[in-house]
Parts: structure tokens; sequence; C-alpha cells
């Protein structure tokens, strides 16, 4: 018991003396050499630069006009105190107003045609004709003789002559309504027409007898047209040129006696696709021969 006392206390005093030697030992130096060197880091993989991307810059600015200059405000108008604001006066537009014209009816597709053939007329018929413009515008102002035309005694000839008068020479009918006015086809309502006294005759006939169906029903037209009465007398109305050329045919067939002549009497024939002018009688006295109005168109 003893014994192992005296072991544990040398054992316990050896232990206490090795600690006072350690503590009385002075400290090792320390070298810097034997410290640890720390470790470099580890080098990181370099990345590729990426590439440029291409980048699209907007267009410049257009240049822009400069704004207009700035006018210099005008100073209001002065208001009357204790009233209604004054209201800008109206400004007053005067207008012109001029009557419309009405346009004449444009010439009928015959009156064309025939005007047509009458320029491509032989010499001797346009010296005629030439003549008996003069004599037409005397007649026109009561200077000649009485002319009276008779149409062909049978119907189905007169049909085919009013056809053949009114699509290839032009002719137009008319009904007449007081003193001197004219209503034909073509112009508007309660219109009277005016002819164009340098392409149509003066010299006017009135038809007398039956008229045959197709001048009637284009009579009627008229009068439905422009409210006119039946009863109105019917007119026949012929381009100039075809006048002329029928007075002239007179003067040259009468041999200078048309200006003593009084009265004349002659009749109207369809011959292939013309027209000539017989059965002349001057004052009662026949006369041999006759006058051919030509053919404007290739109907018959």
């Amino acid at each position: 018991m003893v014994r192992g006392l005296v072991m544990g206390g040398a054992s316990v005093g050896l232990s206490v003396l090795l600690a006072v030697l350690l503590l009385t030992r002075p400290a090792p130096e320390r070298h810097p050499a034997a410290e640890p060197r720390a470790q470099a880091p580890a080098k990181q993989p370099v990345k590729a630069a990426p590439m440029p991307r291409t980048i699209k810059l907007p267009p410049p600015p257009q240049k822009t006009a400069p704004p207009p200059p700035m006018q210099a405000l005008k100073p209001a108008a002065k208001q009357p105190v204790g009233g209604k604001p004054a209201l800008p006066r109206k400004r007053q537009v005067k207008l012109q107003m001029k009557p419309l014209r009405p346009r004449p009816a444009p010439p009928p597709r015959a009156a064309v045609n025939a005007a047509k053939a009458a320029d491509a007329e032989p010499k001797t018929v346009k010296a005629a004709t030439a003549q008996g413009r003069v004599l037409l515008h005397l007649l026109e102002h009561g200077r000649g003789p009485a002319i009276e035309l008779a149409w062909p005694r049978n119907e189905n000839e007169r049909a085919r002559l009013y056809r053949r008068f009114r699509d290839c020479f032009g002719m137009r009918v008319a009904l007449r309504r007081g003193a001197g006015e004219l209503f034909t086809a073509g112009t508007a309502r309660g219109q009277a027409w005016r002819p164009n006294r340098d392409r149509y005759s003066g010299f006017a006939r009135q038809p007398s007898g039956r008229l045959v169906a197709a001048e009637q029903r284009d009579l009627r037209a008229i009068a439905r047209a422009h409210g006119l009465p039946g009863t109105a007398p019917a007119m026949r109305i012929f381009p100039r040129h075809v006048d002329a050329r029928l007075l002239g045919g007179l003067e040259q067939l009468l041999a200078g006696r048309y200006g003593k002549a009084v009265s004349i009497r002659a009749r109207y024939h369809l011959r292939g696709k013309g027209i000539v002018v017989r059965d002349i009688q001057v004052d009662g006295h026949a006369i041999r021969g006759g006058i051919d109005l030509g053919g404007a168109c290739g109907r018959t």
C-alpha cells in the first residue's frame, strides 16, 4: 500500500518535474522556411472570349424642314364690359348666277349622211345647188313662186318615201303650236325647237291628206312628249342643201322662167335608191323632164 503510494508519488513527482523543465526551457526559434508554404490557388482554365455580335444601327434621322416662323399673335378684340363677347362679323360672299342656255339637239345621223353625200356631188350639181341656195334665201323672205310638192298616190310608195326622207335625207317632222312654235323629238318637254338656219331650210311643208303609219307614230310620240293635242298641225322640215338642190334644179329645167313663175306643182317619185321630182307644172303648163335629188343612203 505504502509502496504503491510511493510509486505513485514518484510518478507524480516526475510528472511535475518534467512539466517544470518544459516551462523553463526556452522556446525554439521559428524559421520562416520551417513554416509550411501556402499553396497557390489552382489556375482556372481561361475561357475563350465570345465572338462579337453584328448589331445593325438605325438609319440616321432625316433632315426635316425647319418649322415655319411663328407669326405674331393679333391682339384679341376688346370685349364690352358686362355684356356678351363680341362675335366675329360674318363675311358676305356674292355669287353671280348665270342662266344655263339649253344646248341645241345634235343633228340626226341622217342629216350628217346627207351632208356628206352633198359634198360628193358632181360639179354641175354643186353649181345648181349653189344657185338654189340663193333662190331658197329669196323664198324664205317671201320672194318667189308658190311651190306645191305632192307625194306618190300609192300608199306603199308613200311609206317608203317617208322612211327615205327621214332616215337618209335628214327630214324632220314637228308639231306647230300658235304662231310658229315647233316641237319635235329630242328636246325637253315644253321646249320649242329652233332649227339652225344654216342647216335646215325655212321652206317648211304642211302635209295634207292621210299620213302614213310611220309618220303618225312619230307625231303621236312628239305630242305625248310635249303635252300637245293631237290636232296640232304637222310640219316637214328638210335640210337646207336638199331644198337648195330642188330649187337649183327647177331653175336649170325652166331655163330662166323660174323668176317669172307664180306657182309650181310637182310630184315626188322613187327611182331605185334615189328620189326624183317629176310631173312638173308651171302656171298650169306641163314641163318635160325631172330633177334628181340623189340618194343619200342605200336603203330602199
